[in-house]
């Protein structure tokens, strides 16, 4: 019996989309395309973009996505254009609309998509002390390469604020995103829904991929690459310093009647579709089993 880990969770590519330059009400590249003209002397029309992306239309965005299980990353940067910190406030609107566009990111965003910070303002590089432009003049979208690499504190404590921002408003980060400038509206939104209803075509039962964020895609690649797994007759042992959900097995070389989990047994799956987490599937000669380890430590016991 040869017992391997599968590469992806429950044998299914995982999806997953990065959505970058967003933040609390704030059109960024309003801002951006005005500051950014006095810099470089171009004549970007930032007059005729919008100044807010309102919360309704995040909202439906929201919505759309956990209908359709759609997951990836959510970019909130933590102080827009330097207008002003999430965690203190943005003088463009009321408390209670930063609230409520905060609460309906927390309950609505996060269940979907990771956040990740994008660096402090999207726009100019800011003293911490202040929160005021440098000096130098210099962006994070066209500077962040040049930032003094002698002092590493000055990156690690730009980095730590932008992720402390975030915290403060209860969107704890998965991770960050270094700074870049996309130009999207509602044109993206409507050709995103037509990729996805694409790949629903071409995988209608869900059988070949899932939707995933990216710190699920990187909590099961840990998982793998730090287990340790023995073979003994039917018995498998293992060690899992990572422990995560749908933790899936790839079984062949022997018949499979059933299998157990630290004495529980796993459900038998009739199909690839109905294969699920606290299940097993036999595809052919090769049977799957999906499981949440409840310890370090796991016997998984294969029946014949």
């Amino acid at each position: 019996m040869h017992v391997e880990i599968a590469r992806h969770a429950l044998d299914r590519v995982p999806l997953s989309v990065i959505f970058d330059d967003s933040t609390m009400l704030v059109n960024l590249n309003y801002f951006f395309m005005r500051d950014r003209n006095l810099v470089d002397g171009q004549n970007r029309r930032w007059q005729d973009v919008p100044v807010v992306h309102p919360e309704s239309f995040v909202r439906e965005f929201a919505e759309w996505s956990l209908e359709q299980g759609v997951k990836g990353k959510f970019s909130v940067v933590p102080c827009p254009a330097g207008l002003g910190r999430l965690d203190e406030g943005l003088p463009l609107f009321s408390k209670a609309q930063q609230e409520s566009w905060l609460k309906m990111c927390r309950e609505m965003i996060t269940p979907s998509y990771d956040i990740t910070p994008e660096m402090i303002t999207h726009t100019h590089v800011v003293d911490l002390d202040t929160f005021k432009p440098l000096e130098s003049g210099i962006w994070e979208q066209y500077d962040w390469n040049h930032l003094p690499t002698d002092r590493e504190e000055l990156i690690t404590d730009y980095i730590a604020t932008a992720c402390q921002i975030l915290h403060n408003v209860g969107l704890t980060p998965e991770g960050v995103t270094s700074p870049g400038q996309h130009n999207e509206d509602r044109r993206g939104f409507d050709a995103f829904k037509t990729v996805v209803s694409r790949l629903v075509e071409r995988d209608p039962n869900g059988e070949r991929t899932r939707w995933r964020k990216c710190s699920e895609i990187a909590n099961h690649a840990m998982a793998r690459e730090m287990a340790e797994l023995s073979v003994t007759d039917s018995t498998i042992t293992l060690d899992l310093p990572v422990r995560v959900p749908e933790f899936t097995l790839r079984v062949t070389g022997a018949p499979v009647r059933g299998v157990a989990v630290d004495g529980q047994p796993l459900t038998s799956a009739p199909t690839r579709a109905a294969f699920e987490d606290n299940s097993f599937y036999r595809d052919g000669d090769v049977t799957f089993a999906a499981f949440a380890p409840g310890s370090r430590h796991s016997t998984v016991e294969i029946l014949h």
